[in-house]
């Protein structure tokens, strides 16, 4: 349906979406000294990097296209031209920031640190400043209460009060501005998931990661129809952003979701991939708020459908298509996870996903199936998986019956002749006994199995 959308629309939509169309309107003829306005603004962090969303103002001084606005708290002025979309109504872009006056020590928020990355962080203390400058919360990139994705109760790492937390130590304790857009609402910014990765895994993700830290300017919190927006490197095109808009206006992504779910009428994989197909390839373009609220859940129906597949449609599952969807599950999990909980959720599923394949009763399925769990099982053994290690994969083989799949009544050769990588690791892991190793021989008539046995083994 979507295909033929995206056609018949194109030749109409040669304009990017109107992402503010409050830009024009009349209320801004009337705007005069004393009014109350939104403006949009930016909080320097260090040298070029900024931090962007929407603040309450007063109107100084009015002239004839321009106005001056003093910004609530830091007393900032800014010269704009009364047609700019820096201007909103009023509370109409900031309707949620009123939090800022409720919060005390304790409180836990999402700050942005100096290298611009947020975190989930919680406020130690108020400090309260001389004169008319505002007051400053000093900030810890820290939390102290577990969530589903975090359990500060399994930390390591303990306070100078000996209070076990996730994140960072005292050492980059800051003090931030209370009316600063460093600190945002709780689960707002920071990506999900507890933090710390390496310093090249940072590296990694930083070289494909989507720039969406202005995204708050474009759409407001109580404007709900924003899901795409154009990106100067990555989402380039207007009329793409323009057909995402339209669709998920006319309800489009909650029609996908439905239709996935539905367990009466369940898809065939062809429309399942098309799915998926579309959806990843427009990750670059999807606004942050939407992005937030909806591949979350969108990327676990999505593997939900693919683990619970019968066994017809994963015959249609060919590695390249498998490849892609791997490849578009974690550039779309890479929007609202940090690097940590994105790794763990894909390896854990490329691991379910295999052992499946290697399960199928089609043998092209389970040749894809036991040459990835291979790859896997030396991965591992070469230490270079994070979260999957020698011990779960132990129990995840041991668990699922693998060694039975690759020698038991289903035993095939070219299943054998791949199943080296697997087989050492079961060894390395005591998993192969000397007694299992007799009744697999005895059990293998066959001396052209017995050979590639032994070559797997010995190689």
């Amino acid at each position: 349906f979507y295909r033929e959308f995206f056609i018949k629309q194109s030749i109409n939509l040669l304009h990017p979406i109107e992402l503010d169309p409050a830009a024009s309107a009349a209320w801004k003829k009337g705007l005069k000294k004393g009014d109350k306005v939104d403006v949009a603004s930016k909080d320097t962090i260090e040298k070029e990097l900024s931090i962007y969303g929407w603040k309450n103002g007063v109107i100084k001084e009015r002239l004839e296209n321009v106005v001056v606005v003093t910004l609530d708290g830091s007393g900032e002025e800014l010269n704009l031209e009364i047609s700019s979309d820096q201007i909103a109504e009023f509370e109409s872009r900031t309707c949620d920031t009123k939090w800022r006056s409720t919060l005390a020590p304790g409180a836990e928020v999402d700050a942005v640190d100096p290298t611009g990355t947020f975190y989930g962080s919680t406020i130690l203390s108020k400090i309260e400043a001389a004169g008319s400058a505002p007051p400053r919360f000093k900030i810890g990139y820290r939390i102290y209460s577990s969530s589903p994705l975090c359990n500060v109760a399994e930390s390591t790492k303990k306070d100078e009060a000996g209070k076990p937390y996730i994140g960072w130590s005292s050492q980059f304790d800051e003090e931030i501005s209370i009316y600063s857009l460093r600190i945002q609402p709780r689960n707002s910014n920071a990506k999900l998931g507890a933090y710390r990765c390496k310093k090249n895994e940072e590296d990694e993700d930083k070289l494909d990661t989507v720039e969406d830290s202005a995204d708050v300017l474009l759409g407001s919190y109580t404007n709900k129809n924003v899901y795409a927006i154009t990106r100067k490197e990555k989402a380039k095109c207007d009329l793409i952003t323009k057909m995402v808009n339209i669709i998920g206006n006319d309800g489009g992504f909650d029609k996908i979701i439905k239709r996935m779910n539905n367990k009466e009428k369940p898809i065939s994989f062809e429309i399942a991939y098309f799915y998926f197909d579309i959806i990843g390839l427009l990750h670059c373009y999807y606004h942050r708020k939407f992005a937030q609220a909806f591949l979350p859940n969108y990327c676990k129906i999505m593997m939900t459908y693919l683990e619970s597949a019968p066994d017809i449609e994963l015959k249609k599952v060919q590695k390249e298509r498998y490849q892609k969807i791997i490849k578009d599950l974690s550039n779309l999990l890479k929007r609202v996870f940090n690097t940590l909980e994105r790794k763990k959720i894909v390896e854990q599923f490329d691991l379910k996903m295999n052992t499946i394949f290697l399960k199928s009763g089609y043998l092209q399925r389970r040749i894809q199936g036991i040459k990835a769990l291979g790859e896997i099982c030396s991965s591992v053994r070469s230490g270079l998986f994070r979260h999957i290690t020698p011990e779960l994969l132990k129990e995840w083989l041991q668990n699922k019956g693998i060694l039975d799949e690759i020698l038991g009544p289903k035993v095939h050769q070219q299943i054998v002749q791949r199943s080296g990588p697997i087989l050492k690791f079961l060894i390395d892991m005591n998993l192969l006994t000397e007694a299992e190793m007799d009744k697999i021989w005895h059990f293998t008539k066959d001396e052209q199995f017995r050979q590639d046995i032994l070559k797997v083994i010995t190689v």
